[in-house]
């Protein structure tokens, strides 16, 4: 296994671990099973084939997952997270993400303390993430959000993902997730709680 850090890195032909610097990142994998962190900065990231499990963290970062079964997830900033073709798990985490699953059964993860939120200080529903490819086989996982009411809304062709936390509605609802191009009924029947996504 190789331990790497710098801002121009890969891709390797063992298992890597690769870390970012504080500027802007392009950090590649390789063909085995991967961990790459963005660090700060606007990063590129891409995992090539493998298990790999990519991190963002802070700055508006892109980070690809591409092919075999990865966690893909972006951290802090406006990111965009694709998984790729294979099993993925996806999150955007802090920040108005685009989320791709890509090719297969992929998992969309919205954690309570992210979701929802552009930074650890700012209001409910300030920032929405958008799925752009939700396809049939895909699930939607609620973690760490405990008793809350979950809001399944048709806009035109898109649907719109809102929780509510006390289960009254009012300011203490709020928007997490756009989900384009479904339908109201299939978002509904693929939204599970689970608390270890990852």
């Amino acid at each position: 296994m190789s331990i790497i850090q710098g801002n121009n890195v890969g891709p390797t032909n063992d298992a890597s671990t690769i870390s970012g610097t504080s500027g802007d990142d392009r950090l590649l994998g390789g063909g085995r099973d991967d961990t790459i962190a963005g660090n700060d900065g606007d990063d590129f990231i891409d995992g090539g084939r493998g298990r790999d499990f990519l991190l963002g963290n802070e700055g508006n970062d892109i980070v690809f997952g591409q092919a075999g079964r990865d966690v893909v997830l972006g951290g802090r900033g406006d990111d965009l997270v694709r998984g790729g073709t294979g099993f993925d798990t996806v999150e955007g985490g802090f920040g108005t993400d685009i989320l791709e699953g890509g090719a297969d059964d992929d998992v969309f993860v919205f954690f309570a303390r992210t979701a929802g939120f552009a930074d650890d200080d700012a209001e409910a529903g300030s920032a929405i993430d958008t799925i752009i490819d939700f396809e049939e086989g895909d699930s939607i996982a609620l973690a760490k959000f405990g008793e809350i009411d979950v809001i399944v809304t048709q806009v035109g062709g898109d649907v719109v993902i809102s929780v509510d936390v006390d289960g009254e509605g009012g300011e203490d609802a709020y928007n997490i997730a756009i989900v384009e191009n479904t339908t109201a009924q299939e978002v509904e029947s693929a939204i599970v709680f689970d608390d270890s996504p990852f």
